[in-house]
């Protein structure tokens, strides 16, 4: 597989609606020290396959449509995703680590895989889980308003907080300092 380096300072622009961006197999991977824009709508996806790995240590930034990483990769940079734009996980292992960010007005949507966010979240839209599972224990205090974990999996860490929760459907772990002030369970497991 081979590599693309998108260096500090560079810029790389994303203005079609084609489905796929970066494919590749075997050790393909994607390093971006610098800025990804997607600037068009519809569904721009990294798909480097099990061996294949994204990194971003720059900025993505997610103007419009669906932002797809469907392969593992390890970030500590800064993911801005606008208003009713999404940054999506399609599969195998994804971690936002320590001095990572997630901000703007849009989503985090998990559809496969496991996504653990481990850094600062301060998306406006609450993560979704269609399948696989988020691992959230974010760096900053994150209050989630109410939310309906409705499929997959989820784990909250130390200072998240929910005006409500509603279970149903999905398998939910609340570790350390979490809180709801009204938590229901109408099936799943808590």
């Amino acid at each position: 597989g081979g590599v693309l380096n998108n260096l500090s300072g560079a810029a790389l622009n994303l203005n079609s609606s084609a489905a796929t961006v970066v494919t590749g197999s075997g050790t393909a991977a994607l390093n971006n020290a610098g800025t990804i824009n997607q600037l068009a709508t519809g569904s721009h996806e990294v798909s480097l396959g099990a061996s294949g790995a994204f990194t971003n240590t720059g900025t993505v930034n997610v103007q419009a449509g669906t932002f797809s990483v469907g392969t593992a990769g390890a970030h500590t940079g800064i993911f801005n995703v606008s208003s009713g734009a999404t940054l999506a996980s399609r599969t195998y292992g994804i971690t936002f680590g320590t001095g990572s960010s997630l901000t703007g007005a849009g989503s985090l949507s998990v559809e496969s895989g496991t996504v653990n966010v481990l850094g600062d979240y301060s998306l406006s839209g609450s993560p979704s889980v269609s399948g696989g599972t988020l691992n959230f224990q974010p760096t900053n205090q994150v209050s989630l308003g109410a939310f309906t974990a409705s499929s997959g999996s989820y784990t909250w860490g130390d200072g998240v907080s929910f005006a409500s929760y509603t279970n149903s459907g999905s398998t939910s772990v609340f570790v350390g300092n979490t809180s709801a002030t009204n938590l229901t369970l109408s099936s799943g497991t808590l």
